[in-house]
Parts: structure tokens; C-alpha cells; sequence
């Protein structure tokens, strides 16, 4: 835009996951920090559940040691945004077209058992008719 310094970029439809610089490196390195911390805390003991402290101290554990200003910087540069690099977005076009997309495997795998387990694993008893129902 002429006069504010603003460089107006219209991606392609479908696209923005491919080119979003926070799911491209910041989400998945917190992720996989809390993933570390569960598996940790799992393995010592820990229970099958976190109380809401224990929850907020592993997320802030994680948080800290994500590295985010070097994170951010990468997913900027990883995605070709920042600075702006057009090859660097063809290459993770690229890149998506040849490999698809794993969201859509992670889908057909799921729909390859949804029955299975709806079926075996999901059921649960009737709701209570009547008066009672919602009283405690």
C-alpha cells in the first residue's frame, strides 16, 4: 500500500497452514515440551491425571523453555514471510502437494476405526428420564 509501508500479500485459498509462522515452529515446539513433561511426570508416579496447579506449573515450565524469541524469528523465516521469500513458500507449497497433508491421515486412520470404537469403547449408559434427571 503506497504511503504506510504495508506489503499486502494475498495467499492462496487453503493455504494459511501452510504459511502460518506460530504453527509452523512455536505450537509444535510447546507441544512437543509438553508432551516431555507428561510423559515425565506420567513415568514418576504422577497418576493418570494432573490437579490444575501441576497443569499450570508444566504449561509455565514449558512455556519458558520453549525459546520463543528464537522460535518466532524461525517460524517467520521457516514459512518465507520474514524476511519475505517467495522460494521458501513455493518449497513448502511444494512440499504439501507431494506429501499431503498429515491432518488428512491422522483424519483417514481415525475413520478407519470411528465404528469400532464407537461401538466397543464409547458406550455409555442411557440418560435418566423422569423427575430426577439434573437433580444432585
Amino acid at each position: 500500500m503506497s504511503g504506510t509501508d504495508i506489503l499486502l500479500i494475498i495467499f492462496p485459498a487453503n493455504a494459511t497452514h501452510l504459511l502460518q509462522p506460530l504453527d509452523v515452529v512455536v505450537s509444535s515446539t510447546f507441544k512437543a515440551c509438553i508432551e516431555r513433561h507428561t510423559d515425565i511426570y506420567l513415568g514418576n508416579g504422577g497418576g493418570c491425571s494432573l490437579s490444575k496447579e501441576e497443569a499450570v506449573i508444566m504449561a509455565s515450565t514449558a512455556w519458558k523453555l520453549s525459546n520463543l524469541e528464537a522460535n518466532i524469528k524461525a517460524g517467520f523465516r521457516g514459512c518465507g514471510l520474514f524476511p519475505l521469500n517467495k522460494l521458501k513458500m513455493a518449497e513448502r507449497l511444494d512440499s504439501f502437494i507431494r506429501n499431503g497433508n498429515l491432518e488428512n491421515t491422522k483424519l483417514a486412520e481415525w475413520l478407519a476405526v470411528k465404528a469400532t470404537v464407537q461401538k466397543e469403547v464409547l458406550v455409555l449408559p442411557p440418560l435418566a428420564s423422569g423427575p430426577e434427571q439434573g437433580r444432585r
